[in-house]
């Protein structure tokens, strides 16, 4: 069976600039399995952080490495059929954090420690712009 591709929309309601914070991308994961999957990464970001977030390039990012080696980044002109709001995504599995941070279907080994190498990239990136 041939799954074809979605386009996406990954936003972030409170975002300063939208315009350079939205990704469009084609995923061949379904809705739902993709939210939980983000889901998982901001749970996991999170823990490893807790003041800080990824931006949604990144999270696209540990997507196409871990989960979907087929996404492909869209131009921003690409209409998406189903947008993620982080924030949203954020809410609406908080209550349920600990089951979708635990869920196998999830748990990718590596993801956590490049996490971390993005976190700690941006902080040296926002040390540098100080200095």
């Amino acid at each position: 069976m041939n799954i074809k591709p979605i386009n996406y929309k990954l936003t972030h309601y409170y975002a300063e600039n939208k315009e350079s914070y939205d990704v469009i991308f084609s995923s061949k994961l379904r809705p739902e399995y993709l939210s939980n999957i983000i889901a998982h990464i901001q749970f996991l970001t999170d823990e490893i952080s807790h003041a800080k977030e990824l931006p949604s390039i990144e999270i696209v990012s540990l997507l196409k490495m871990f989960y979907d080696n087929d996404i492909e980044i869209l131009d921003d002109n690409e209409v998406a059929k189903f947008t993620i709001d982080e924030y949203d995504n954020w809410e609406f599995y908080c209550s349920v954090a600990d089951q979708i941070l635990n869920n196998e279907n999830y748990i990718r080994k590596g993801l956590a420690s490049f996490i971390k190498k993005i976190l700690l990239n941006q902080e040296e990136l926002l040390h540098a712009s100080i200095q």
